[in-house]
């Protein structure tokens, strides 16, 4: 049995008495470095992701418009369909084309 991310951050936390900022999606962090790092503002980027519960999530909590993608991680025909914000709506992108950017 290996320890979870939890638990070593917890065994850290007690060693070093020093209480650990996690950067990781969800946290807002994360998202606000790499918008900066882009130059862009928070209106100008939406957050694609195939993981509900980290990518998607990310995009909600943190007020950028999200896309799921379910090619990767979330599988429309093998997963339950994720509880969706009130506002959500799903739309097909099924043959569209369109240009994304990484930067």
């Amino acid at each position: 049995m290996m320890p979870g991310a939890g638990a070593l951050n917890a065994l850290i936390e007690a060693a070093t008495r020093v209480k650990p900022t996690f950067i990781g999606k969800p946290n807002a962090i994360i998202m606000d470095k790499a918008i900066a790092h882009l130059g862009l503002e928070r209106e100008e980027v939406v957050m694609v992701g195939d993981n509900y519960l980290t990518d998607i999530r990310a995009g909600i909590d943190n007020g950028i418009p999200t896309l799921l993608v379910t090619t990767g991680f979330y599988q429309a025909r093998r997963s339950a369909r994720p509880a969706l914000a009130t506002n959500a709506r799903p739309i097909e992108l099924s043959g569209v084309g369109f240009r994304c950017v990484i930067g």
